[in-house]
């Protein structure tokens, strides 16, 4: 056997062996591996935000990785800003419940994104009364939750993740709830 022959072989069984443990890394999926698809960045201040707020830090770390995969520079093309992709209007409404006329730092900083996008949620979790319902409002807008309550035969309340008319607003509210339940295997010991 010739030396390109041998190169070609152990080419051929190295890449058989990458091939192999990536299929059994993808298949047995252990913690440390589904970690890197599902980091748990800012632990201290979801945890304290959640429990200043009262809301579930898993929650809030799913709901940051759904909205920004915990990069806390990203802005969308509707003006949101950071982990929890908040609004500057948004903001503003926050500090003005809490008594303040401007807001009091950039909403590119972590903490303070976290901070208001929480008091935010937890401003709609109390008006709506459900957690299902509130995320619908933090994705689709509380004029949008509104008519669609309004809409309704009956008192009964509805399946958001089913019965909302917005696709992407049906999408959110399932990969949050989703992606909170992957965070709680993951890492249950972090809050």
């Amino acid at each position: 056997m010739t030396s390109g022959m041998r190169r070609i072989r152990g080419l051929v069984l190295a890449v058989l062996v990458v091939l192999i443990a990536a299929l059994l890394l993808e298949y047995w999926s252990p913690a440390w591996w589904r970690r890197l698809s599902y980091p748990l960045d800012y632990e201290t201040s979801i945890q304290a935000t959640g429990k200043r707020y009262a809301v579930d830090p898993y929650l809030i770390a799913a709901m940051i990785r759904v909205e920004s995969s915990f990069d806390p520079e990203v802005k969308s093309s509707k003006g949101a800003v950071g982990l929890m992709q908040v609004l500057p209007s948004t903001a503003r409404y926050v500090e003005k419940r809490r008594g303040n006329s401007r807001l009091t730092t950039t909403l590119a900083r972590p903490a303070y994104n976290i901070d208001v996008g929480t008091a935010y949620f937890r401003y709609l979790v109390d008006r709506y009364g459900t957690t299902e319902y509130a995320l619908a409002a933090y994705n689709g807008g509380e004029t949008n939750v509104d008519k669609w309550i309004a809409g309704r035969e009956d008192d009964k309340p509805r399946d958001v993740v089913r019965d909302f008319p917005f696709s992407e607003t049906r999408a959110f509210v399932r990969k949050v709830l989703d992606t909170r339940l992957i965070y709680l295997e993951l890492y249950p010991e972090a809050f």
